[in-house]
């Protein structure tokens, strides 16, 4: 037990509050797993702080890539700013589709899946939640 532990904390059964890794917290967890975080729509949308676009229901927030690449003085965002690292057409898809549904622009710029796993890689933050769910 915890030498910090009252007659309370003892009796309701608290976990020692000391480091403990990974195998201490699958001891005292057992058998868990890693969840997804789902988005509503109208919640993204009111974030003022939040830009984001969703393609194929997943969620990627590009707030920081947007702020990187935006005009110091003026504050708008610069498309051919020099921290624009991401392709032409996938920096201009989060420019133009930012805060909505990006899909049918996706899928019409990329035949392939490649640019999708850019983004899962730097931006993807969770799904969006399905509407009979809301």
């Amino acid at each position: 037990m915890c030498s910090d532990f009252d007659e309370v904390d003892e009796l309701i059964g608290l976990h020692c509050h000391r480091p403990v890794g990974f195998s201490g917290l699958n001891r005292v967890l057992g058998d868990y797993e890693r969840g997804i975080l789902s988005h509503r729509l109208p919640d993204l949308k009111n974030d003022m702080h939040t830009d984001f676009v969703t393609i194929y229901g997943r969620v990627y927030n590009v707030t920081s890539y947007l702020e990187s690449i935006k005009d110091e003085e003026s504050r708008k965002i610069d498309p051919d700013s020099e921290n624009a690292y991401l392709s032409d057409d996938l920096n201009s898809l989060i420019i133009n589709k930012r805060g909505s549904d990006a899909t049918f622009v996706y899928d019409a710029l990329f035949d392939d899946d490649v640019p999708l796993s850019c983004l899962d890689d730097l931006f993807y933050i969770g799904i969006l939640e399905e509407q009979e769910n809301v």
